[in-house]
């Protein structure tokens, strides 16, 4: 077991040694190749050539990649170094000088590889020490790194490999070397597939309490380790291991594998002829959920062939498997220990496939929990199987040459010439394996059937999908499910494509898109997939996607939701080729569109004349049959807003009336305005402004489409205050009629006795009728807020009165001769008459037509004396005032007042005192 273990582990016969930096010719195909030592590395174990070793390797960059010569040395790497080749090389190798005899005595697995050209790490735990990023190819070969002995951690990663398609590790020995920190590895490989073949890890060490292991795999695409030791000691001088520190992890630790993509569905590691000693916790370790990647694939297969375990004696299992789809492990060997749990654990494995190892010593159990679907064990040596997968079998040949694997191996050989493919080998022997439990099982047939047709390894499947019309569908989600899941997005011409499976294996294919149902082309109605079983070459699956159609329907309401008839919604949007088109809500309010393309976006703009919608548009994804979308519409209102003056100053309290379609009533404030909002529109309206005393002109608005302005100017309404002055029934003239009040005049009469005043209604006027000599029934009229034409009108009564001083009521009396005042005499020597009476003049109004005029006079005792009148007339330069000349009696008391008074046409006057000398 061990000798065909390693026996790919051969001398190499290149010899390199002397390279220096040569540049090929350019042109096609040129190869830059450039020697360390050519950028100041010394190679003394002492001298830091961490910065050569960058020069250097960014030199290869710049050169767009090419073969870096490390010369036989002792390079010491202080200085950590780190290249990220990105969009400047494409592959680089990194190589020593080929060893002439890296094999050794059978059995002394510490050996190393007799590799001369070695990097001595010296970066410390805190660091990485060599980190090389975003190539295609990197190979890694003939070279030893070593850790310093006199350092307990050497770096926190020794070679740290990112963002790199296809990097392999070749001949290298990894020596004393040590992380113990979280986080750390000896070679730390992310983002990248990775190779390592015939080379050796021995005493080197890692931090199991915090999953430090020697190689952690991270994010991956493939993983191949062949022909590898992995060894708890060495066997240098004074350089025995760093194990004696603590235990690594693992040898190997497999974390989450990289997403899965359609020119990449398979994730599988493959371990073949490789030692594992015990100084590790697990000699294996494929945990996934432990080290996740987000939306990482599933693990294909872990495929492990020509094993030697020396299982831990820690109290764990050699190997713990956990989230595979498919585990075969073939000839190996687990035993050594005395302390273990068994030789391996799986969990949640879909089918596993044990076929021909050997579990010995305290390593002799096998465990499989629930999680395992099915487990087989084919001729195998253990003690105990502790499996509750649900399906456990057991198989034991007499031959072992006739097992399942073994079959299937044998007539790969004997059809094809050639053992089969790790892919094939597997899914063959775990069809035969499953033979044992059925009679009939046709497996021998199929795979004859497959084998005679000379079957590729892997194959594609690829297809278009395309609608009704034959028009591609882009974007479309095309699902691989079976031995590989895995999934893709048809691109603009609807094309897509699965590669790189494995042709022993079972397929389907099932394209879906929202919105969309697919038919196979090639299959009957209802076929939503293909199938392909174990296909021998390159498949097509095109499909044909038919569109749903859905409705959009709704209903349009008023703000008070009542039903909106005749209100016009156009749809736009939709395929390219969608023509908008428009529809009028029924009398229910209602419209509908159908048969409209699922998946697209649709937008529906509704319009009222004389209404808002709120929204107006509406945008949705036609994404289910039947939507419902509604529209309230609000009626578009404006305002009709004004003031109303007199012309010269607002009216206020003036009351205005909206009327038509809409009716409201308003009044003025003390500015004169006014205002009616949310007037709809659309209506016909009249403004109408009532106020006592004015008058206003209306203003009309027919289909109103904005906001009005209406001011109004009163016009204050004039009444008449006209009549006449009569006087026995006859027309007077010459009265005076005096307006007092809120407007003032004096007009007086006409012959005819009729006066006239034009007014302002509202006011409040007083009337009032004079004239000397008379008197009037009613003398004043008063009209308080006038609000119409009226007719006063005044009865005059001629009127007789003497004239008297008004504070003594002592007549205005003069000596008609000596013109002196009172007190008079009796009688006078001055006298124009013979009898020598005294005369006096008295002053009076006396009614106009007087054809009789008499005198008198009253003493205190009430002895009345008759006067005579002499003359009467009017006074010269007194317009109005009557002169009367009368002649005293001689009989009138001396020394006193006597009343005297005037009788007119049987009308008496007042009474004036006289006094008598």
């Amino acid at each position: 077991m061990l000798t065909s273990a390693f026996a790919s582990t051969s001398a190499y016969g290149r010899d390199l040694g002397g390279l220096t930096r040569i540049r090929q010719a350019s042109g096609a195909g040129a190869t830059v190749t450039i020697s360390l030592a050519d950028y100041g590395a010394v190679g003394d174990g002492v001298v830091d050539d961490g910065p050569a070793l960058q020069s250097a390797l960014n030199g290869l960059a710049d050169a767009g990649g090419g073969n870096l010569f490390v010369p036989d040395g002792h390079y010491a790497i202080a200085t950590p170094v780190s290249v990220d080749f990105s969009g400047r090389a494409f592959s680089v190798t990194i190589q020593g000088t080929p060893s002439a005899s890296p094999g050794g005595s059978p059995g002394d697995f510490g050996r190393g590889l007799n590799l001369t050209a070695e990097f001595l790490i010296k970066t410390g735990a805190a660091q990485n020490a060599i980190t090389l990023r975003n190539l295609t190819t990197l190979l890694v070969e003939d070279l030893v790194l070593i850790g310093d002995p006199a350092a307990r951690d050497d770096a926190k990663i020794v070679l740290t490999l990112s963002g790199i398609h296809d990097a392999t590790i070749r001949r290298c020995e990894f020596y004393g070397l040590a992380s113990f920190v979280e986080g750390g590895a000896i070679v730390y490989a992310e983002g990248s597939g990775l190779q390592i073949t015939d080379s050796a890890f021995l005493g080197c060490a890692g931090n199991s309490g915090f999953y430090t292991p020697i190689v952690q795999i991270y994010d991956w695409t493939q993983i191949s380790v062949t022909g590898t030791r992995f060894v708890d000691y060495g066997t240098r001088p004074g350089f025995y291991s760093k194990t004696t520190y603590m235990s690594p992890y693992a040898w190997i630790s497999v974390g989450g594998a990289a997403p899965l993509t359609n020119l990449s569905p398979r994730r599988d590691v493959i371990i073949k002829d490789v030692l594992f000693d015990e100084g590790a916790y697990y000699a294996l370790a494929v945990r996934p959920g432990l080290f996740p990647v987000p939306n990482g694939g599933a693990i294909s297969l872990v495929y492990l062939s020509k094993l030697y375990v020396n299982v831990t004696n820690l109290g764990e299992v050699g190997m713990r498997i956990h989230y595979v789809d498919n585990v075969f492990i073939e000839d190996s060997h687990f035993g050594w220990s005395h302390n273990t749990r068994g030789a391996m654990q799986l969990a949640y494995v879909k089918n596993a496939v044990l076929d021909q190892i050997e579990c010995v010593e305290s390593a002799n159990t096998i465990i499989a929990d629930a999680t395992v679907g099915e487990l087989s064990v084919i001729n195998s040596v253990y003690e105990t199987l502790d499996s509750q997968a649900p399906v456990t079998r057991v198989i034991t040949n007499a031959d072992p040459e006739e097992g399942p694997a073994q079959y299937v191996n044998q007539k790969y050989l004997d059809i094809l010439g050639h053992a089969p493919d790790i892919a094939a080998y597997v899914y063959w022997s775990q069809q035969r394996a499953r033979c044992s439990d059925d009679a009939q099982c046709t497996t021998d047939e199929e795979l004859l059937n497959y084998l005679n047709g000379n079957p590729a390894a892997t194959f594609s499947i690829s297809g278009r999908l395309v609608d009704t019309d034959g028009s591609p569908i882009a974007a479309a989600t095309v699902s691989l499910g079976g031995t590989h899941t895995v999934g893709t997005l048809t691109d603009a011409v609807g094309k897509y494509t699965f590669a790189g499976l494995a042709t022993s294996g079972e397929y389907t294919v099932t394209p879906s898109k929202k919105f969309y149902a697919f038919n196979a082309t090639d299959g009957a109605p209802g076929t939503t997939t293909k199938s392909f079983v174990t296909p021998g070459g390159d498949q097509t699956a095109d499909f044909t996607g038919t569109l749903a159609n859905y409705s959009i329907q709704g209903r349009f309401n008023d703000s008070n939701q009542q039903s909106m008839s005749g209100a016009t919604v156009t749809l736009a949007g939709g395929p390219k080729d969608f023509e908008p088109e428009s529809q009028t809500t029924n009398a229910a309010g209602d419209y509908a569109f159908a048969g409209l393309p699922a998946g697209y976006t649709y937008t529906l703009t509704a319009t009222k004349d004389f209404f808002t919608f709120a929204p107006s548009v509406q945008t949705l994804l036609l994404a289910g049959d039947t939507i419902n979308l509604d529209f309230v519409g609000t009626p578009l209102t404006f305002s009709i807003a004004g003031q109303v003056t007199d012309g010269t100053d607002p009216l206020s309290d003036a009351t205005v009336t909206l009327s038509g379609d809409v009716h409201r009533v308003t009044s003025t404030d003390s500015g004169g305005n006014y205002r009616f909002d949310g007037v709809v529109a659309g209506g016909s309206y009249v403004v109408t402004v009532t106020k006592p005393h004015f008058t206003f002109v209306s203003q009309a608005f027919d289909n109103l489409l904005s906001a009005q302005v209406a001011n109004f100017t009163g016009t204050i309404i004039r009444y008449v205050i006209t009549g006449n002055v009569t006087k026995a029934g006859n027309g007077l003239g010459g009265v005076s009629i005096t307006l007092s009040g809120d407007q003032s005049a004096t007009v007086v009469t006409a012959s005819t006795g009729n006066y006239a005043f034009t007014v302002d209604a509202g006011g409040n006027y007083t009337v009032t009728a004079t004239k000397l000599g008379y008197v009037f029934l009613q003398p004043s009229v008063v009209f308080n807020d006038l609000g119409q034409n009226v007719f006063p009108s005044f009865v005059a009564t001629p009127l007789s009165i003497l004239l008297t001083d008004g504070d003594t009521n002592q007549a205005i009396a003069f000596n008609s001769v000596t013109m002196l005042t009172e007190p008079f005499d009796l009688s006078t020597p001055f006298n124009f008459g013979g009898d020598q009476q005294t005369r006096i003049i008295l002053f009076g109004l006396i009614a106009e037509g007087a054809e009789s005029v008499t005198a008198q006079a009253e003493d205190a005792q009430g002895h009345v004396y008759p006067l005579t009148v002499e003359y009467v007339g009017p006074l010269a330069g007194a317009p109005g005032i009557t002169q009367i000349n009368l002649k005293l009696d001689d009989q009138l008391p001396h020394g006193q007042d006597v009343r005297v008074s005037i009788t007119v046409n049987g009308s008496t006057t007042n009474t004036a005192l006289l006094r008598i000398n």
